[in-house]
C-alpha cells in the first residue's frame, strides 16, 4: 500500500481529468474503468468508519497517454455505433415477439372458446337442463335424496370429490339394485355397460347423456386448486337434471352457474335429522371415550394422539390423506364395528366418509396450516368436521368440543352460525386442446413455457372466470419437462395426482417420464423394501401414480397386475400396523398442556396435510 500524501507522482482518479486536460471527464471515467489508464497502487481511507479501496495513478505514465486520446475516441465512437445499432436491432426484435405474443394470446382465447365458456359444452347446452340444489348441513340426508333421485332415473352419474366416496356412491347405487358402473383415476368397473355410474369428478364424461347427474359436496367450486372440476361438471354435465349437493354456504356459487348457463335453478333446503350440541367446557384427555372422534391437523399430530391414547388402554382408528382410500376404509369400518374406541383424524373426515354414529367430535387445535400459513379454522370449517357428531336413527344427538383447550365459545358460534361462499368469478383450468393450441401458438413444446402463458392470460379480464391455482401442477410439470414426450403427454403428466410436499413421490413421477421418453415403456419395480410407516404410506402412493398414469398410456405402463398387487400388500401391512396397535413415531413428543406441540411438522417434514 502507497500513501498519496508522501508519493507526489501518484495521483486518485479524481485528479486523472488534470493530467489529460482535453479528455471529458466522463471519458476518463470510461478509460480508467476499461483499464486502457492503468491503476499503478491501492490505497485504503477510511469514511464513515468503513475502510475504502482507492486506486492510485502513476502521473507521468498518464500524461504520456495523451497521443491514445484521439484514437480511443474513433475507438469509441465505433463501438457506441455498433452498440446503438445491436440495441436497435434487439428492441425490433423485441418489438416484434411482442407483437407476434399479443397475437398467439388473441388467437389462443378466440379458439379455445373460453371466452364463452358454457358454448364449450354443446351437449350440455342442447340438453336443455334443469338445475337442483340440495342444501343443508350434515347428517342431514342430502346426499341420500340425490342418490334416490339418481335410482329413479333410466341414467344417471353420480360424481364425487374423492375416490372412496365413489366407491361408496358405487356400492349405494348397487344396493339399490341398479346396473351399476365405477369410475376413478386408477381403475374403471362395467363403466360401459352400467346405467348408473359412481365417478371421481375428474373424470366425469360430457359426452354421455345421462338423466340425472349428481354432483356430490358443491362447495368445493371455491377450491383455489381443484374447483375447475366442479365449475365444468356443473356447466358441462350431460343431463337432463343435475343434483347438486353441499352445504347452504354453496347458494350464491350455484346461483352463479345457473346465470352463466342461463339455466332455471331450484334450491331445496334440508335441516339436520339430529340435534348438535357445543359443549360449554373443554374434555380432559383422560376422558376420551368411545364413540370419540378427535381432530388433529397434521399426520404426525394423529399419530402423537393415537399413541397417548393406546397407552391409556384404548383402541384406536386412525383417518388421514397421506393413508389410501382401502385403507382409509377399513379403518372407518373398524370403528364403525365398534373393534376401535375412538377416531382419530384429519379433516379428511369433513367431506363424507361413512364413519358411523359418532358421538363427540374433539378439536385438539382450532388452527390448521393451510399449504402457506397457520390459519384459524373458518366457521364453515367447524360446523363441517364437527357435524359428524350424532346420526340419525343410531347416536341422536352430537356434540362438538375441544381437548385441553380454552375456546369453547368459538365453537358455540360457528354452530349457531351461517355463512355464505360468494366470489365474482369461476375457477377454471385450460383443458387438453387449449395446452396443444397454446403450444402450437407460440412454437414450444414446454409445458412450463404453455402453462404460464395460459395462467396468467387465458382468462385474463374476464368477469365471469378465475384461473385455478396451478402452482402444484407447474411443480409436477417442472419435474417431469423432458424431451420425447408431446406437450399433451406432458399435460398429462402435469395433472398426476402428485403430493408435492413427499419428495419421493415428485421424484418418481421424474423418473417414470424420463423412461417414458427415453424408452417409451415404464417397468413396474419396488426398490426400497420397508417396514416404516411413512415409507410404506410414499410406496403405496408410488403405485397408485403408476396405475393413474398406466389408465392414461396404457401401452407405456404394461406392470398394472404387479403395482396394483404390490399397492394392495403395501396396504394390508400399513391397516396391519394400525390395528395392531404398535408404535408408529420413532419417538412420541410431548405434548404441553395437554395439546399437540407447536409448530408444522407437516411442513419441515413433508407431510400431507389432510
Amino acid at each position: 500500500m502507497t500513501n498519496p500524501a508522501h508519493v507526489k507522482n501518484l495521483a486518485t482518479e479524481a485528479e486523472l481529468a488534470n493530467l489529460l486536460p482535453s479528455a471529458t471527464k466522463e471519458e476518463v471515467r470510461r478509460w480508467a474503468k476499461d483499464g486502457r489508464i492503468a491503476s499503478q497502487a491501492t490505497h485504503v481511507v477510511h469514511r464513515h468508519g468503513r475502510p475504502v479501496r482507492i486506486k492510485l495513478y502513476d502521473r507521468g505514465h498518464v500524461m504520456s497517454l495523451r497521443g491514445h486520446i484521439e484514437g480511443w475516441r474513433r475507438k469509441d465512437e465505433k463501438t457506441l455505433a455498433r452498440t446503438a445499432k445491436s440495441n436497435a436491432q434487439r428492441a425490433a426484435v423485441t418489438k416484434e415477439e411482442k407483437k407476434a405474443r399479443r397475437a398467439a394470446i388473441k388467437r389462443i382465447r378466440e379458439e379455445s372458446g373460453y371466452v364463452s365458456y358454457p358454448e364449450l359444452f354443446p351437449l350440455a347446452r342442447a340438453a336443455k337442463r334443469k338445475l337442483l340444489l340440495i342444501c343443508g348441513p350434515t347428517n342431514s340426508g342430502k346426499t341420500y335424496e340425490a342418490l334416490t333421485l339418481a335410482g329413479k332415473a333410466a341414467s344417471a352419474e353420480v360424481l364425487s370429490p374423492l375416490r372412496l366416496l365413489a366407491f361408496e356412491h358405487y356400492e349405494a347405487l348397487l344396493e339399490r339394485g341398479l346396473d351399476a358402473g365405477l369410475v376413478t383415476g386408477e381403475e374403471a368397473i362395467n363403466e360401459r355397460q352400467a346405467s348408473h355410474v359412481a365417478r371421481t369428478i375428474e373424470t366425469a364424461d360430457m359426452r354421455r347423456h345421462v338423466g340425472v347427474c349428481v354432483i356430490d359436496e358443491i362447495q368445493m367450486l371455491d377450491d383455489a386448486q381443484r374447483g375447475w372440476a366442479w365449475t365444468a361438471a356443473a356447466v358441462g354435465a350431460n343431463a337432463d337434471t343435475v343434483v347438486m349437493t353441499g352445504s347452504e354456504d354453496a347458494i350464491p356459487l350455484v346461483r352463479r352457474i345457473a346465470a352463466m348457463t342461463g339455466e332455471p335453478l331450484e334450491v331445496v333446503r334440508l335441516e339436520r335429522k339430529s340435534p348438535l350440541n357445543a359443549l360449554a367446557e373443554p374434555v380432559a384427555f383422560d376422558d376420551i371415550g368411545s364413540g370419540d372422534a378427535v381432530i388433529a391437523f397434521t399426520r404426525r399430530d394423529v399419530h402423537v394422539v393415537r399413541e397417548r391414547l393406546l397407552a391409556k388402554g384404548k383402541t384406536v382408528a386412525v383417518v388421514y390423506g397421506a393413508l389410501g382410500p382401502e385403507v382409509r376404509r377399513a379403518e372407518a369400518a373398524r370403528f364403525r364395528s365398534g373393534q376401535a374406541d375412538v377416531v382419530v383424524a384429519t379433516d379428511a373426515i369433513g367431506m363424507g366418509l361413512n364413519l358411523g354414529p359418532i358421538r363427540r367430535v374433539l378439536f385438539t387445535t382450532l388452527e390448521k396450516f393451510d399449504g402457506k400459513q397457520t390459519r384459524p379454522l373458518s366457521g364453515s370449517e367447524i360446523r363441517q368436521i364437527g357435524g359428524r357428531a350424532g346420526r340419525y336413527g343410531h347416536v341422536g344427538e352430537g356434540f362438538v368440543g375441544l381437548v385441553n383447550l380454552h375456546g369453547s365459545w368459538r365453537v358455540k358460534a360457528a354452530l349457531e352460525g351461517t355463512g355464505s361462499i360468494d366470489r365474482d368469478r369461476m375457477i377454471v383450468m385450460p383443458d387438453r386442446d387449449t395446452v396443444a393450441l397454446a403450444a402450437e401458438a407460440f412454437e414450444t413444446s414446454d409445458i412450463i413455457q404453455v402453462m404460464t402463458h395460459l395462467r396468467d392470460h387465458l382468462v385474463e379480464g374476464s368477469e365471469t372466470l378465475e384461473m385455478a391455482d396451478l402452482a402444484d401442477m407447474l411443480k409436477v410439470a417442472s419435474a417431469i419437462n423432458v424431451a420425447g414426450l408431446t406437450i399433451q403427454e406432458k399435460f398429462s403428466y402435469a395433472c398426476a395426482p402428485v403430493q408435492t410436499r413427499s419428495g419421493r413421490t415428485l421424484q418418481a413421477i421424474t423418473d417414470f417420464a424420463a423412461a417414458h421418453a427415453a424408452e417409451g415403456e415404464v417397468r413396474w419395480e419396488l426398490k426400497r423394501p420397508t417396514k416404516d410407516l411413512e415409507d410404506l404410506e410414499d410406496q403405496a402412493r408410488q403405485a397408485t401414480l403408476y396405475l393413474w398414469l398406466a389408465k392414461r398410456f396404457a401401452e407405456s405402463y404394461p406392470d398394472v397386475s404387479e403395482a396394483r398387487a404390490v399397492r394392495d400388500a403395501i396396504n394390508e401391512q400399513i391397516e396391519e400396523r394400525l390395528k395392531s396397535g404398535a408404535a408408529t413415531l420413532a419417538r412420541t413428543e410431548p405434548w404441553q398442556n395437554g395439546r399437540p406441540r407447536a409448530g408444522n411438522p407437516h411442513q419441515r417434514r413433508g407431510y400431507a396435510q389432510r
